[in-house]
């Protein structure tokens, strides 16, 4: 089936058949009911199980009012991230139209100094900047996208649409390096941010300021090493070690699901700073495969926090820890140390998986001897880093009631609380019985 072409956008004149109410403490806008009928159409596209059925809702939604914004970033949305091959010349022509018709319905808007997401009247007119600038993006505009970009966080600075990361990645792969650490700086805690997407953009950052002298390799390494505690997989995707798939749409934290979005946002930036690359591949492996011991330097490094152990029989890449604060589920009546976690055994290292169980979707208990160990990608990255395993760069939250905490139980180690009162609460409330658990090798 062929696709439909671009919708066309009737003259201004169109606009005096439609009625339409002034805004009010309601509404911030000028409404049209015909819009609001049209809408209805819109959510039932959304939620269309294919591209015929999304076409045919959004063509009613049009015919009821041809000036629907959403009705117009639906069918721009379908063109762009639907069909395969995505048609972005079409998607950004029918953006463009969704702003030119949001103009026409509300000539001020754009120019007020903020526009709420709050308000949902605005949400058609900020949807249409944000996915015009993504599309731009994908067609190699990133000038044009870093502009959309900047634009709507000053109108809407709570970022209800996830634009910070969008305009980091864009700054980041247009070389501009000193604009992408004020962004961060101002929306995401700048260095203190948790996010991957960030903390591996400070590594090309660095990488910068390593070779221009102006930061020390000791620091360089310190933030990749933060980089991979937020995520460890982004450099094997980076550097070909597991194949990248094509983008998919959600993640979860700290994930492969993660780590592809990240290096789908950023693999330009990387491969554009000559020789990061190659530095990350030294840094990969530089003091061997895996540390020359009994497994001892393992052990340790697997107590502070998430290692990657790519092993044989079969030949996998595990994410893999023994730290207890680090485990989900460790508030659940039936949870567990599996058995010799706690205690050194290069015969049999036992820790806890992240990677997630195909046929069950759940984590789970591991154990291999060290023989079975093949590398242990960035091992000296982490064994030398001042970051990685530091308590002073986690934020840490009462297990009672959730506040900043500073005090954490001397016996298991594994929950932290802001005063010794939740402390006594939570062992009337049931930590007396799962402490032991925590302690128990």
């Amino acid at each position: 089936m062929e696709n439909p072409p671009i919708p066309r956008l009737p003259p201004a004149s169109q606009l005096r058949k439609y009625d339409s109410s002034p805004p009010d403490f309601l509404s911030p806008i000028q409404q049209y009911a015909a819009d609001n009928r049209s809408q209805e159409y819109v959510y039932d596209a959304w939620e269309a199980a294919t591209v015929r059925q999304k076409f045919s809702l959004l063509r009613k939604a049009l015919r009821i009012f041809p000036f629907s914004v959403d009705a117009l970033n639906a069918w721009a949305s379908i063109y762009a991230h639907k069909l395969h091959p995505p048609e972005l010349e079409k998607a950004e022509k029918t953006y463009e139209l969704a702003l030119a018709s949001s103009r026409l319905l509300w000539p001020d808007l754009e120019q007020q100094p903020t526009i709420e997401w709050g308000h949902v009247e605005h949400r058609p007119f900020l949807r249409a900047y944000h996915g015009l600038a993504v599309v731009q993006s994908d067609l190699g505009k990133t000038s044009d996208a870093i502009e959309k970009y900047q634009y709507l966080l000053k109108v809407n600075p709570n970022d209800n649409q996830g634009v910070r990361n969008l305009l980091f990645s864009a700054l980041l792969e247009n070389g501009e390096y000193k604009l992408a650490e004020e962004i961060a700086e101002k929306h995401e805690e700048g260095r203190k941010s948790q996010s991957t997407l960030f903390r591996y953009g400070f590594v090309i950052i660095d990488f910068l300021k390593y070779k221009l002298g102006v930061c020390s390799e000791d620091d360089l390494v310190d933030t990749l090493a933060k980089a991979l505690m937020c995520n460890n997989y982004v450099p094997s995707l980076l550097l070909g070690d597991i194949d990248l798939p094509q983008p998919t749409d959600g993640y979860s934290p700290g994930c492969l699901d993660e780590a592809e979005s990240v290096v789908h946002s950023t693999k330009c930036a990387w491969e554009r700073v000559a020789g990061l690359m190659d530095w990350l591949r030294v840094q990969q492996y530089f003091g061997g495969k895996k540390p020359d011991d009994d497994g001892s330097i393992l052990f340790n490094l697997l107590r502070k926090g998430k290692v990657l152990v790519n092993k044989m029989h079969p030949d996998a890449l595990l994410e893999v820890s023994t730290c207890i604060a680090l485990m989900p589920g460790t508030a659940l009546p039936d949870f567990y140390l599996a058995p010799g976690m706690k205690k050194h055994n290069p015969k049999k290292i036992v820790c806890y998986n992240y990677q997630r169980n195909s046929e069950r979707n759940v984590s789970r208990f591991v154990s291999f001897s060290y023989d079975e160990v093949v590398s242990v990608p960035f091992w000296k990255v982490l064994l030398s880093s001042r970051a990685f395993g530091n308590e002073d760069d986690v934020d840490h939250y009462c297990g009672v009631c959730y506040e900043s905490a500073p005090l954490r139980c001397s016996a298991c180690s594994a929950v932290w609380y802001c005063s010794r009162s939740c402390q006594k609460k939570d062992w009337k409330n049931g930590h007396k019985t799962m402490c032991p658990r925590f302690v128990k090798s």
